[in-house]
């Protein structure tokens, strides 16, 4: 089971299960756009979200590509819960499935 959490702009936090890495174009659709991969140390995750994450870890969360050039708003529910500035909806993966996926 592969564990997400979509982090929406109006600061809702959704969790997602997925069988099977998610496609594409359901990452497309979840961020409005081009994805970009971002992977990020656990310990910045905030404490709230620990039990779901490794603390030596390091997680992957995905951001439209392009939302600086579209000036999407600033996810402040994400910065309160990676201590990283993303603008617009995030995928934050629990783990690193995405190259786990492409590595195989």
């Amino acid at each position: 089971m592969i564990t997400g959490f979509i982090f929406n702009v109006d600061g809702t936090v959704e969790e997602k299960d997925w069988r099977i890495f998610p496609e594409l174009e359901e990452m497309q659709s979840i961020v409005g756009g081009y994805i970009e991969r971002v992977t990020i140390s656990n310990s910045y995750i905030a404490d709230e979200m620990k039990d779901h994450f490794e603390p030596e870890g390091s997680s992957e969360v995905i951001v439209n590509e392009e939302g600086l050039i579209h000036d999407l708003k600033l996810n402040e529910k994400a910065l309160m819960m990676t201590g990283q500035r993303f603008v617009g909806p995030v995928l934050l993966f629990v783990g690193t499935p995405m190259k786990d996926n492409i590595d195989g």
